[in-house]
């Protein structure tokens, strides 16, 4: 049996059956920003809290923990969109969640879980306390 904290979504069930990962978190973000455009592709991605440098940035070496992407419109983001992210755990760590969104559609290798945002993306970042949503905002780099 592979232990699985909280309240889990099927998505974390298939996660820990299939790649037989050993204990993974479900991380809750509520994304919004004002972004304009068409076909706009959001990605959450989370980092342990040591992948954050001194300017407050993630590290271009750290590995995410986590990562989703999906199709959002401008519309979506000005309300604000709610995401759950299935990541293997790291430790009693509290997760750092970086999202972005940038024109293009959902089509990101591996889930996203090695992209990084482009230079006309919208990026936030911000800390998921133990479970409440982080909320993250998304403006211009």
């Amino acid at each position: 049996m592979y232990p699985l904290s909280g309240s889990v979504s099927w998505l974390a069930l298939l996660a820990a059956t299939t790649l037989g990962a050993g204990e993974l978190d479900q991380v809750w973000a509520h994304v919004s920003g004002g972004v304009s455009g068409e076909n706009l592709r959001l990605v959450v991605q989370t980092f342990a809290s040591a992948a954050i440098d001194a300017s407050g940035r993630v590290s271009p070496r750290a590995r995410p923990l986590g990562s989703m992407q999906r199709a959002v419109t401008a519309d979506e983001l000005s309300r604000g969109v709610s995401v759950s992210v299935v990541q293997v755990r790291a430790g009693a760590d509290t997760a750092v969640v970086m999202a972005w969104v940038e024109p293009g559609d959902p089509n990101l290798e591996l889930d996203a879980l090695t992209a990084r945002p482009l230079a006309a993306a919208h990026v936030g970042l911000s800390r998921a306390a133990s479970g409440e949503a982080a909320r993250v905002v998304v403006r211009p780099t």
